[in-house]
């Protein structure tokens, strides 16, 4: 799991992740993407779960010649999640389940559409237009107040993490690394740095044996 927030109105998103990849035991494993760019489909993938889900997605979406578009991939995506997420899990063993969104623009539109595969749905697709907020993991204590500038964007994080890192979601997860803000438009995708938790080196360390 990690910490995913996306703002979609009718012609753009922004997507906000942490950085933080965790092993089975919720231990730091490494600091990973869990956004990646295709600006030749124009559309931008994001990903809670395992972030390895989304680096074999994106590796094998960036060497072959397939979808021109959102609309495109959509036709291949469930059934090529499903072959990647039974490749990883062979690999590595049980993964747990995965969530992959893709934020786009069918050919000759300029509205942005996003679909979203669940593992526990059988990575089934489902398409959304429209504006539409989320965060994930969803706050249990606090009814969330939707940021509308780049310092709200941090503080909602924070104090998402803090009630993660307090117990009191029922089912916590870590949150950590950096924030990046991905901005995804009609023939433009940007990210930028919004943020470092302050145990980042404390984390490093972890992944490093002790060592920073």
């Amino acid at each position: 799991m990690s910490y995913f927030m996306f703002d979609q109105s009718d012609t753009e998103a922004l997507i906000v992740t942490d950085t933080l990849a965790t092993d089975a035991v919720d231990r730091p494993a490494m600091f990973a993407h869990k956004v990646w760019a295709l600006p030749t489909m124009n559309l931008a993938i994001a990903l809670t779960g395992t972030s390895t889900v989304g680096d074999e997605l994106y590796r094998y979406l960036s060497t072959i010649h397939g979808p021109r578009d959102v609309t495109e991939l959509d036709e291949i995506a469930p059934d090529l999640l499903r072959t990647i997420h039974a490749y990883v899990r062979a690999a590595h063993g049980e993964i747990g389940s995965s969530t992959v969104y893709v934020f786009g623009f069918p050919t000759g539109s300029t509205q942005i559409t996003r679909y979203t595969y669940r593992s526990v749905l059988d990575y089934a697709s489902t398409s959304d237009t429209g504006p539409a907020v989320a965060v994930r993991p969803a706050p249990e204590t606090f009814e969330p107040e939707y940021p509308n500038t780049r310092d709200e964007f941090i503080q909602l994080a924070v104090r998402v993490r803090e009630e993660n890192d307090s117990g009191a979601s029922p089912e916590p997860v870590k949150i950590g690394g950096d924030l990046f803000l991905t901005t995804v438009q009609d023939g433009l995708i940007g990210t930028e740095h919004l943020y470092r938790f302050p145990d980042y080196e404390e984390h490093l360390a972890a992944m490093n044996g002790g060592n920073a």
